[in-house]
């Protein structure tokens, strides 16, 4: 018989809790510090791929600005288009939309901006907003697209208020609710979501500094000061 004493293990509780609660904080504390809203690493939206590391984005996969598909705040023929992958349930996108709008303001006729969507799963209204933008889009153009681009950030994302917000600027009624009931923009949203995914972006805001002529491509992570998008845009127009 053995004269080794037996080693039970008591579980505690409070062990796994704990764990959760950093995990948590650990990753909020990154956020913070990258100005961002990341995609959740357990469950990666639908139909896209899932990031096996964080290294730099492969801008050869970054789908190219077109005048004609996407909506441009700015002068569509811009040298250099600033394409921003957002979610319009995201802190830091509504944080950095100001910043972005004022760039437009600051280089006139040189630079333009592009929203694209990437709704992360942990936001519900990011997506229907989304879809019910570019119902917006394909009724009224970009003008009003981006009207209603504003409202979202600056009202919420409700779905609840989507009609009013649309009704607010002008959208015919039934046009907007036949185009959102349908989900005719469905299928466009999640194309824009896996494609910023291929082209590396891993959440929100995520920004491509764009040379149309060069078809060079700057990638910049998250919400930063707009000295840093300065810094950029600045090279692209040299």
């Amino acid at each position: 018989m053995s004269t080794n004493p037996t080693v039970q293990q008591k579980c505690n509780p409070w062990f796994g809790i704990s764990m959760m609660l950093l995990g948590l904080i650990v990753g909020y504390g990154l956020a913070l510090y990258f100005g961002g809203d990341f995609l959740p690493s357990k469950q990666p939206a639908p139909n896209q791929p899932q990031a096996q590391d964080q290294q730099a984005p492969e801008l050869a996969d970054l789908v190219p600005y077109d005048k004609n598909v996407d909506y441009a705040f700015g002068n569509p023929d811009a040298k250099v288009i600033l394409i921003e992958y957002s979610d319009i349930e995201c802190p830091f996108c509504k944080r950095h939309h100001p910043v972005t709008k004022q760039l437009v303001a600051d280089y006139g006729e040189d630079l333009a901006l592009v929203l694209r969507h990437f709704p992360l799963n942990n936001h519900p209204n990011a997506k229907p907003s989304a879809e019910a933008a570019e119902c917006v889009g394909s009724i009224a153009g970009a003008a009003k697209y981006w009207e209603f681009i504003d409202i979202l950030f600056d009202k919420g994302p409700s779905v609840a208020n989507h009609l009013s917000y649309a009704l607010e600027i002008g959208i015919d009624e039934n046009e907007f609710t036949t185009c959102v009931e349908n989900k005719t923009f469905e299928e466009r949203v999640q194309r824009q979501l896996s494609e910023g995914a291929a082209a590396g972006v891993r959440g929100t805001p995520g920004n491509f500094v764009y040379n149309t002529e060069t078809k060079e491509s700057v990638y910049v992570s998250g919400a930063q000061p707009i000295d840093k998008f300065k810094a950029v845009i600045d090279e692209m127009l040299k």
